[in-house]
Parts: structure tokens; sequence; C-alpha cells
């Protein structure tokens, strides 16, 4: 609570973008060589001193515990929404921000922890994966993620630029 007030974080990642889950060549090693650092880059740049994790722990940041500890020992969030983020054909199994995580969160710290799951517009099994999330995972939401690997290159991105 924050002056009386119930606050919710609406959105929560537990970012698993390190170089070695990254599907092989070519695709892979882009992203995790160009996107990935300059992500870390724009997140962080306006932190305060002491509250950026290092670049290591930062992309294996899939950890409940830790995100947990965050969002409710370390600020008055309340409830979060935990999101999925389907990246699994570019960081390989689980995507770059797995369900496993928000669930586990959603299990240590019931009614505080709702789940969205991620799904990828370009994926011909959209539609049957929103049913997995339903029924797996028991998300309360979807969201579309407009970037995918599509016949072995990234789309809904340009990756041209590494700066």
């Amino acid at each position: 609570m924050l002056d009386g007030a119930f606050v919710i974080d609406a959105t929560t990642h537990g970012y698993n973008m390190h170089p070695e889950i990254a599907v092989p060549p070519p695709v892979g090693p882009t992203w995790t060589g160009k996107f990935v650092p300059q992500a870390y880059r724009l997140f962080n740049a306006s932190q305060p001193e002491g509250a950026v994790l290092d670049y290591e722990r930062w992309t294996r940041g899939a950890d409940p515990e830790l995100l947990g500890r965050a969002l409710f020992a370390e600020s008055q969030t309340d409830a979060t929404v935990y999101h999925g983020v389907p990246l699994d054909r570019i960081f390989g199994l689980g995507g770059a921000s797995p369900m496993w995580c928000g669930q586990e969160m959603r299990d240590r710290w019931p009614g505080r922890v709702a789940l969205y799951g991620g799904v990828s517009p370009f994926r011909a099994d959209a539609f049957e994966r929103i049913d997995m999330l339903v029924d797996e995972y028991g998300v309360k939401g979807i969201k579309l993620y407009p970037i995918d690997l599509v016949e072995g290159r990234v789309v809904g991105v340009d990756m041209s630029d590494p700066e």
C-alpha cells in the first residue's frame, strides 16, 4: 500500500535472455548480441545507483524469489500481473519470460499474482496456444507479441542497426 492506496504492478517479466539459451545461429547470436544489450542499457539508464542488476544476473531474471522480493518486500506493490513472453523460437523452450516463473510466483503468493499469457500472432497455432495458456496456466489475459522468428528471420523488429 502507498498512502492507503492498493498498488498493482501491471507488467512483471522474469526475463530469461541469456545468450546460452538462444537458438542456434544466425538468429540467436544476432538477437542476444544486439537487442538484449540495448534493452539492458535502455531499461536501466534512469535507475538509481545500486538498483540495477549486473548484466549476467539481469539476463537470467527468471527467478520467482528475486522478483517476489523486489515487488513485495522492497516496494509498496500489493499485487502484480506477470507476463509470459513467447519468443521460444529465439530464446528456446520457455521463451524470453517463461510462464513457469509466473506460475511459481502465483503459487507462492496466492491472490497477489495474476498471469498474462503471451502469444505470437505470426504462429499458425496461435489459437491453440491461447487454449493451452488458459487450460495449463489459468491465465487471466492474453498479450500479443508481434516479434517472432518466421522462416529463419526475426520479424517485427529491425535488427540491422547495432546502436
